[in-house]
């Protein structure tokens, strides 16, 4: 049943107002247009989609070093010293019997151990 009145006309009928639940029926046009809003959404989400994880694996990768380089800074704050391998000059203390060790570019003093037992023999070059 469809009822078409003046607006003027329905205010003098009316004996209230109130607010009800009114069902609407689309028309073909109304659920194509749904139809295109949806298929659009699902385009643009996919592609946003692949901008989050392009963007989470750039995030993830600059993250990564961070987390190693912590990692590393955490076990040395631990330990409280760092081991590393470098070239050193070693320098015999026979009477202490220990070898003292200085770095080959500074000069430095950078360590002693005790003199293994082929040390404590002296080297002699004879000429050949």
């Amino acid at each position: 049943m469809t009822t078409i009145a003046t607006p003027n006309t329905l205010v003098s009928l009316a004996t209230k107002k109130s607010s009800e639940i009114i069902r609407h029926e689309f028309t073909k046009d109304e659920l194509i247009m749904m139809k295109d809003t949806i298929t659009h959404n699902l385009e643009v989400l996919r592609k946003k989609q692949q901008e989050l994880k392009n963007i989470k694996q750039e995030f993830k990768g600059e993250m990564k070093p961070l987390y190693a380089e912590n990692e590393l800074l955490l076990e040395n704050v631990i330990r409280g010293f760092a081991d590393t391998e470098k070239m050193v000059l070693l320098v015999p203390d026979y009477e202490n019997k220990i070898m003292e060790l200085y770095d080959e570019d500074t000069g430095l003093k950078v360590g002693e151990r005790r003199m293994l037992m082929s040390e404590f023999q002296l080297e002699m070059n004879f000429p050949k």
